[in-house]
């Protein structure tokens, strides 16, 4: 029983889901809006989002590179939607490096470019689960694209199975 709780905390259903990132798109802004569908189709933690830069992006083979926390070189193939949304984002802003880059270290003379901090993309969550009610973090994100992966993976390690259990007895 108490697995099914701890599955339940990390369920959202697709209009809740949609609810919340329309919403945080009007309460913050289209980078918070990139970030967190990021976090959704990706699975990356925060920083590992928040530390990706442009040069990143391989649009001819759609794919996304990343150093981990463990920093391990990780490559992850993004859809054709979201490699546009990241391309849009690069010609808006063709002087930025990083992908979630302050717009604060852009003014500030003599300064290091950062990256958008950890806090802005929480306050910006907080905010739309103010407003919305619904309860949607970086890391619950993380943890549905964990879960979805792992059952798409078993379903298919079944399937496999099976087929060779059959084989076996045909």
């Amino acid at each position: 029983m108490t697995e099914n709780h701890k599955l339940k905390k990390f369920k959202f259903d697709e209009p809740q889901l949609q609810h919340f990132f329309e919403v945080l798109g009007k309460e913050s802004n289209e980078k918070i809006q990139l970030f967190y569908l990021l976090s959704l189709t990706t699975g990356l933690r925060v920083n590992e989002i928040l530390n990706l830069t442009y040069s990143d992006v391989d649009e001819k083979n759609s794919i996304l590179s990343c150093i981990t926390v463990k920093q391990r070189k990780v490559d992850i193939v993004i859809n054709a939607s979201l490699l546009e949304i990241i391309k849009k984002e690069s010609e808006l802003n063709p002087s930025d490096s990083y992908i979630f880059q302050s717009k604060k270290s852009n003014n500030v003379v003599n300064k290091p470019i950062k990256q958008l901090s950890r806090q802005a993309v929480n306050y910006a969550f907080k905010k739309a689960k103010d407003n919305t009610g619904i309860s949607i973090t970086p890391n619950k994100l993380r943890h549905m694209y964990a879960t979805e992966f792992f059952k798409k993976i078993s379903m298919q390690g079944s399937h496999v199975l099976h087929e060779k259990t059959l084989k076996k007895f045909k």
